[in-house]
């Protein structure tokens, strides 16, 4: 049996039938940031310039399908609003195009961007609903700008064969 997904058409496994779930590893929120000097330096400046001026704002992502265009798309799909997707093969030449002011907006993990942002070379806006990083204090959430309803994260766990006994799972779960 064949099935499809969000990002593919066809896939060869079915990706919640065939595995058994082991545990969660990590998750971190991807946040919409750009470079410093830009005209929307929050997410809600954002919002409001992306509404007026529909198709001038674009975002860069580390490639189709991959976190990062899975949450510009997201935010712009849950503002009304039309941001242009600009892809590129991988993180690296993205967050080196947005630094450089060639893309107004990169939805990066907070491990990439802080770096940037703790440098003044970049700026963050809040990408969920959450209390405030430790890192970040003064970084209003999303619903802080009135923007309720809007999360994007990533995340990596740990997945055996859908057949794998619950034994196996729990002793594979404890251990991690």
């Amino acid at each position: 049996m064949r099935s499809t997904s969000a990002c593919f058409k066809d896939l060869a496994f079915d990706p919640v039938a065939d595995f058994a779930p082991v545990s969660l590893v990590a998750s971190h929120a991807q946040y919409p940031g750009g470079p410093p000097l830009d005209a929307g330096e929050n997410v809600k400046e954002v919002i409001a310039l992306a509404k007026a001026k529909p198709g001038t704002l674009n975002f860069a992502s580390a490639g189709m399908g991959s976190s990062s265009h899975l949450a510009g798309s997201s935010f712009a799909s849950s503002r009304a609003s039309e941001i242009v997707h600009v892809p590129y093969k991988g993180a690296g030449p993205a967050m080196v195009d947005v630094l450089s002011g060639q893309v107004q907006l990169y939805f990066a993990t907070m491990p990439a961007a802080m770096p940037h942002v703790e440098a003044g070379e970049a700026r963050a806006g809040r990408g969920h609903e959450r209390a405030s990083l430790a890192g970040l204090p003064d970084l209003p959430t999303v619903r802080g700008v009135g923007r309720a309803g809007y999360e994007a994260s990533t995340w990596y766990g740990v997945l055996a064969p859908a057949h794998t006994s619950p034994a196996v799972v729990a002793r594979l779960h404890e251990t991690l």
